[in-house]
């Protein structure tokens, strides 16, 4: 069995200079999938629908109350149908609102019938979705919880399947609000785009992957 990473790049769509970030990445190799804030007014899909990446669903659920959830769902899955022309590679979840479990539980049965795979962020998550039928990574690395050198060292111990590593690469933005604007530049997108990652990536024999090889 082979060791694949799906190099995943978080909020496409959020604003203009995280996504020339993104999109330097994925000209540059290091990126192989992202996933769009569809409900976004700064959401350009015509800049990356040509490129060789794949392009999934970021649910952005912040806010939205259990009655509301289903709707909320499907219309941002419809949204992306309707810019992209097309379905998305996979679902994951902006700031992480899969932590409620009525946001799995429903997302996972949407998934489900839609043949989507699904992010899972940790044993539990990954455990539920398995058992449901929903295709998910074997593994998850998080750069926000890591250092590059602690990034690099990981992809050196990656076990045989499927890995998902989430980045957030940009550059700054000064009229962003993300509290992740300046470690966008300063830490992902340099990282993404070294050499010691791609060597880190040769020297590991990883093959780098999107989210079509879990369907």
């Amino acid at each position: 069995m082979k060791k694949l990473l799906i190099v995943n790049a978080d909020d496409y769509g959020y604003f203009p200079s995280f996504d020339k970030g993104i999109i330097e990445c994925i000209n540059a190799g290091s990126v192989t999938s992202t996933t769009a804030l569809v409900k976004n007014k700064n959401l350009n899909p015509r800049l990356i629908d040509k490129l060789d990446v794949g392009i999934g669903l970021h649910l952005d659920l912040k806010n939205i109350g259990k009655q509301e959830l289903g709707s909320a769902v499907e219309e941002q899955f419809y949204v992306f149908e309707k810019v992209f022309s097309r379905l998305p590679t996979h679902i994951d979840f902006h700031k992480f609102s899969d932590e409620r479990k009525e946001v799995i539980d429903y997302v996972s049965d949407f998934a489900l019938e839609k043949s989507l795979p699904v992010r899972s962020k940790d044993f539990k998550t990954r455990d539920l979705l398995k058992k449901k039928g929903v295709q998910t990574p074997d593994a998850f690395i998080n750069s926000l919880n890591l250092s590059v050198e602690e990034i690099i060292l990981s992809l050196g111990s990656l076990d045989n399947g499927v890995t998902e590593l989430m980045v957030h690469p940009g550059y700054f933005g000064a009229e962003s609000k993300s509290s992740l604007n300046r470690e966008r530049e300063e830490k992902d997108l340099k990282m993404l785009l070294s050499s010691e990652f791609k060597e880190a990536v040769n020297d590991s024999e990883i093959v780098l992957s999107d989210f079509s090889c879990l369907v």
